[in-house]
C-alpha cells in the first residue's frame, strides 16, 4: 500500500512524533511510505528523517523561522498559496507511484484536498484528514486562550470562519482525529464523524535507559513546561513555596526550580523514568503526549481534570487528577512516600501498551483497508461537488 503524509509546516517535533513514527512502523511492515511538508525548519530536518526510518522524505522548502504563535498560524490560514503548493507536490509524487491514499495532519493546510482534487479530477487517491485543533477552539476556549480583546473583535466572523472549515472538511473521503474529545467536539460543532483516532507512540518512548547520576531515583517530581501557561506558571510558584522537589525541563525556566533546560529524547526519558511521578500542568491541549510518554516509561502522571487528557485518562489508576494546589501537593508527596513498586510500574506501562507504534501502524491499514470498497462513483461526486 502506498500512503502518503502531510505535514505542512514542521517547526519543532513535538506532536509530530505521532505521524513520524507511523511512517517508520508503516514502512517496516512493508509499505511505500512516503512524508510530503511544504515548509521545514533546517534544524529539524535531520531529526525527522532519523524518526521516520525508512519512509521517503520530501521538504519543499527549508527556512530557519521560529514559530511566533497566532500570526505565525494566521498567515497559514488566509492564504490558499501554500496549500497549492502543497498539493502540486503530492501531485508530482504521485504521477511517480500513485498513492493508495494521501492523509493530511496539522492545523494548516486545510485547502489542500480542494487544491489537490482540482489537479488530479477522478483519478484522487482517497483523501483523509487528521483534526488536531479546531479553529473553533480560538473563539470558544475563553478560559484556555489569550487574546481576549482580538477574539472579541474577531466574533462577529465566527460564522462564517466555522462555515469554511465544515466546506474543507467535506473535500476528504474520510475523517480522523488526533484523540477521542477531538472526535466527539468535532462531530459535536460539525456533525463529522471521525472514523479512526490517530494515536502513535514511538516503540523507543517504552526503553527504559538508566539512572540520573547521584539524584536518588524517585525522590523528585518531574515537570515538563512545554505546554504551560501564566495561570499553571502560578501553580508551580506555589508549588514551589511547599517545598516539593521540583524538577523541570523543557523550553520554559521558572525562578526558584531547578531546570534542566530543554533534553535530548534519551535523556528526558531518564528523567521521567526516576521520578517518582509527573506533573503535567497546561493551558490546553487536543492530546497531550506526556502522560503517554510517562505511562510507557511505567511513571506516574499527577495533572489537570480539564478537556481531552480527562477524556482521555479517567479510570486509569496512574493518573491524578487534581486541580487544587493542596490536591496536586498531597498527591505528589504521596508518590514520593510511596514509590510505584516494580509490578506497578508494569501495570502503568501495559495501561499504554495498545498505543505503540507498530500496533498503532496495524489498525491503520486495517481502518484503510474497509475504506477501499467505497464505491468509485462516490469519489467521482466528491470530486465533481468540489470542482462547483
Amino acid at each position: 500500500m502506498r500512503i502518503g503524509w502531510v505535514i505542512p509546516w514542521v517547526h519543532g517535533v513535538g506532536g509530530n512524533k505521532t505521524v513520524f513514527s507511523l511512517c517508520r512502523e508503516l514502512s517496516n511492515q512493508g509499505h511505500d511510505v512516503e512524508l510530503l511538508c511544504h515548509t521545514a525548519q533546517r534544524e529539524h530536518i535531520p531529526e525527522v528523517r532519523n524518526a521516520i526510518g525508512g519512509a521517503a522524505l520530501t521538504v519543499s522548502f527549508g527556512n530557519d523561522a521560529r514559530y511566533t504563535g497566532p500570526w505565525s498560524d494566521l498567515k497559514w490560514q488566509v492564504s490558499r498559496h501554500r496549500d497549492r503548493q502543497l498539493a502540486e507536490a503530492v501531485y508530482r509524487s504521485h504521477l511517480r507511484r500513485s498513492f493508495d491514499f494521501v492523509i493530511l495532519v496539522g492545523n494548516e493546510g486545510k485547502r489542500f484536498g480542494q487544491e489537490l482534487r482540482r489537479i488530479l479530477g477522478e483519478q484522487c487517491p482517497l483523501l483523509g484528514i487528521s483534526v488536531m485543533e479546531l479553529i473553533d477552539h480560538s473563539y470558544l476556549l475563553r478560559r484556555e486562550r489569550p487574546h481576549a480583546y482580538a477574539r472579541l473583535l474577531l466574533a462577529p466572523l465566527y460564522p462564517a470562519v466555522h462555515w469554511a472549515w465544515a466546506k474543507y472538511l467535506e473535500s476528504y473521503d474520510f475523517l480522523c482525529a488526533n484523540s477521542i474529545w477531538t472526535s466527539e467536539i468535532c462531530e459535536y460543532l460539525y456533525g463529522a464523524r471521525c472514523s479512526h483516532i490517530l494515536i502513535s507512540i514511538p516503540e523507543e518512548a517504552y526503553q527504559t535507559y538508566g539512572g540520573l547520576g547521584d539524584r536518588r531515583p524517585e525522590s523528585y517530581v518531574a515537570v515538563p513546561t512545554v505546554s504551560i501557561g501564566a495561570s499553571e506558571e502560578l501553580l508551580l510558584k506555589e508549588l514551589r513555596s511547599l517545598e516539593l522537589p521540583l524538577l523541570s525541563y523543557g523550553p520554559v525556566g521558572l525562578p526558584g526550580i531547578e531546570h534542566l533546560g530543554y533534553l535530548s529524547e534519551q535523556r528526558m526519558r531518564e528523567v521521567v523514568r526516576n521520578a517518582a511521578c509527573t506533573l503535567f500542568l497546561f493551558d490546553y491541549e487536543g492530546l497531550g503526549l506526556i502522560p503517554f510518554e510517562s505511562l510507557a516509561l511505567g511513571t506516574p502522571v499527577v495533572t489537570l481534570p480539564k478537556l481531552a487528557v480527562l477524556r482521555q485518562w479517567e479510570g486509569n489508576r496512574f493518573v491524578d487528577f487534581q486541580s487544587s494546589i493542596p490536591g496536586i501537593a498531597a498527591t505528589c508527596r504521596r508518590w514520593i512516600e510511596r514509590p510505584p513498586t516494580p509490578s506497578d510500574r508494569k501495570e502503568a506501562v501495559q495501561s499504554v501498551d495498545f498505543y505503540r507504534a507498530s500496533l498503532a501502524a496495524r489498525r491503520l491499514i486495517e481502518f484503510l483497508e474497509t475504506l477501499r470498497i467505497r464505491p468509485a462513483m462516490q469519489r467521482a461526486q466528491k470530486t465533481r461537488a468540489v470542482r462547483t
